[in-house]
């Protein structure tokens, strides 16, 4: 048996004592032995609890053995006792034993030499007991934190923005695993970004800030290859960032990969100020990488959306500088009279994609107003080379009208009327303070609303705003000539302009019998490939202000 350990031995037979002692130390090296002789002695070294193991005499003059016991089982409950007498009965042994004795030896000259062999034994069973204490009381302690895991787990919950549900998962994280700091860093396109911060102490940065481009590089390769530690001493405070984490009390960081399908998506940080034993980061990890893919769960879904709209965002900031897109005017023609009445603006944009799809990105990235501002600017720039008595139709969004501000100034100086036209599905041209911001424009500035007969609402809409132009949807004027139903659909819609005092354009003619239909139904304007393909303002500057005759098809 290895040394170090510390018995008492109590006995006030002074021989006795030296007896025992010294046979121990001939078998147990290294040992610490406290001879104790008295009552005064006895009760310094028991309160003091400074031993592995009791040896004592059955017989005491101040007292005996089983009081010893009790009292030891009494104070230190898990320290051996073994008991030693010269009278070797029956009665005393069985006593000895049903008090809690680890053992009892007998005095005698050939019993003795036991002794030894005897601690040793209590040594290594009291070794044992102490070992399956503290891994049951280990496992209980698992269990207990495990109940709490799970309680946490359960109450983690998606909220509204990604940023509420991040600072929730941090604080359940760290409250229930009693961190310093938990964060949760995103990862965007090339940067990584603080989404959620739980910290015991202020840290250098919060939520919503960008990590350093060089720890932000380092973060998404390391997290590639899995879940990591880190430790940061003093070496570390050569870099002015890991230096103000240091500052905030950090010293061990692990580092747990959010991944997402086949993506990897960010990281959980858990820092701690006390150094992890190999157990306690073997025992923690399993936990923080359930915490790390719930948490991927919980946010992923939103952050994508976001991270598709700064995506978008970003795409529409590169073609606003670089001025991408270029202004096409196509003729609004009198059906009547043959003759073109003004030109609407038509942007399109260098790479090719839909100006739909252009502009819808920009509204989800909000960004709606300052594109249109752009591409409005380049289509007043191009409008003066056109014919000087048409007028200009321009699409904008409700939200561009709303910010008259910004769009006066465009509008100021054109020096022929101005049409905008916005979409039937704008749902703040229903407000009357949209009516007044467009009366504030100018009394040059005229009002279309555009796809009529696409949405339920579009009659009552055109009531309430009263626009001078009303434009009918492509998928009416398609086949009118073949269709009876479309007809009836446009004279009822014709009926309705001449009532509330607009005037209709049919959108999309293609075939001159569609232009021959609604021509003969008085629809007052037209447009449509038939009638002019989109075309830069220069190359109507010499066109006459009658289109071209065309073949019937």
């Amino acid at each position: 048996m290895t040394g170090g350990h510390r018995i008492v031995i109590v006995d006030d037979n002074p021989d006795d004592r030296a007896l025992e002692a010294r046979l121990i130390r001939q078998a147990i090296p290294e040992v610490e032995i406290t001879e104790v002789g008295d009552a005064a002695s006895w009760k310094d070294v028991l309160e003091a609890g400074m031993f592995d193991l009791v040896i004592t005499d059955y017989r005491l003059i101040w007292s005996d053995g089983l009081t010893v016991l009790n009292a030891v089982r009494s104070r230190w409950p898990e320290r051996p006792v073994v008991i030693v007498t010269a009278s070797g009965t029956e009665e005393i042994a069985v006593a000895a034993m049903k008090a809690g004795a680890e053992d009892y030896v007998l005095k005698s000259q050939h019993r003795i030499g036991r002794l030894p062999s005897v601690v040793e034994g209590a040594l290594l069973r009291a070794a044992t007991r102490a070992r399956d204490r503290a891994v049951r009381q280990q496992l209980q302690s698992e269990l207990e934190e495990r109940s709490r895991v799970n309680a946490s787990l359960a109450r983690m919950q998606a909220l509204d923005e990604p940023e509420a549900t991040a600072r929730l998962i941090c604080g359940e994280i760290r409250s229930t695993l009693d961190l310093r700091l938990v964060a949760l860093d995103w990862f965007i396109d090339n940067t990584v970004v603080i989404l959620g911060i739980d910290s015991e102490a202020p840290a250098p940065l919060g939520p919503g800030d960008f990590l350093p481009p060089a720890r932000a590089e380092y973060l998404q390769a390391r997290a590639a290859r899995g879940p990591w530690i880190e430790e940061w001493t003093e070496k570390d405070d050569h870099d002015p960032y890991l230096r103000g984490w240091r500052d905030a009390g950090l010293v061990l960081l692990a580092y747990l990969p959010i991944v997402q399908g086949l993506g990897l998506r960010g990281v959980l940080v858990a820092a701690t100020s006390e150094r992890w034993s190999m157990e306690e980061i073997s025992r923690r990890l399993p936990e923080l990488l359930e915490y790390a893919t719930l948490a991927g769960a919980l946010i992923e879904p939103k952050m994508s959306v976001r991270a598709i709209a700064l995506s978008h965002g970003a795409a529409t900031r590169a073609i606003i500088s670089s001025g991408a897109y270029s202004t096409v005017f196509q003729p609004i023609v009198g059906l009547a009279s043959n003759v073109v009445a003004g030109y609407e603006a038509l942007t399109r944009f260098e790479d090719g994609v839909s100006p739909a799809i252009h502009f819808e990105r920009a509204r989800g990235a909000g960004l709606i107003v300052e594109l249109e501002l752009a591409t409005l600017g380049a289509a007043l720039r191009a409008a003066p080379s056109l014919p000087p008595w048409a007028f200009l139709s321009l699409n904008v969004s409700a939200e561009l009208v709303m910010a008259a501000a910004d769009l006066s100034p465009l509008l100021a100086g054109i020096g022929r009327p101005v049409v905008l036209e916005l979409t039937e599905h704008e749902s703040e041209i229903e407000s009357a303070a949209f009516v007044e911001r467009v009366k504030q424009l100018g009394s040059d500035v005229r009002l279309a609303v555009d796809d009529a007969g696409v949405g339920y609402a579009g009659l009552n809409r055109i009531l309430e705003v009263k626009p001078a132009l009303v434009k009918l949807d492509i998928e009416l004027v398609r086949n009118i000539d073949r269709d009876p139903a479309r007809e009836a659909m446009i004279a009822g819609m014709v009926h309705f302009a001449r009532e509330t005092g607009c005037s209709l354009i049919a959108e999309g003619i293609e075939r001159a019998d569609e232009r021959r239909v609604l021509r003969r139904l008085g629809v007052s304007f037209g447009q449509g490939y038939l009638l002019g393909r989109p075309a830069p303002a220069q190359h109507w500057v010499d066109q006459p202000p009658r289109p071209p005759r065309r073949p019937a098809t």
